[in-house]
């Protein structure tokens, strides 16, 4: 329960292009706010960690915990398809 409401106030607290600013190698993410790519991440939540720095063109990689990985928006098309998961 702690967990979620940390990560309630951490959605209200920034906005999608600060958590963007806050995803550096390692960042543990779930699904964002734009999120549109079903079960891409595993099972809802999905936990995942970020393996490359967000591109001039707002993609960024995931490693999910499923061991798959994918780009996600951060930024491009003005959708932010991650948030910075509080653990």
């Amino acid at each position: 329960l702690m967990g979620l409401i940390c990560c309630i106030l951490t959605d209200f607290l920034t906005s999608g292009p600060e958590q963007a600013a806050m995803m550096k190698i390692g960042t543990r993410v779930i699904r964002g706010q734009d999120w549109k790519w079903s079960d891409q991440d595993g099972p809802a939540p999905g936990l995942g960690r970020v393996i490359s720095e967000l591109k001039e063109d707002g993609w960024i990689r995931v490693q999910w915990d499923t061991g798959s990985t994918n780009v996600y928006r951060m930024g491009n098309e003005g959708k932010y398809d991650l948030k910075l998961a509080v653990l």
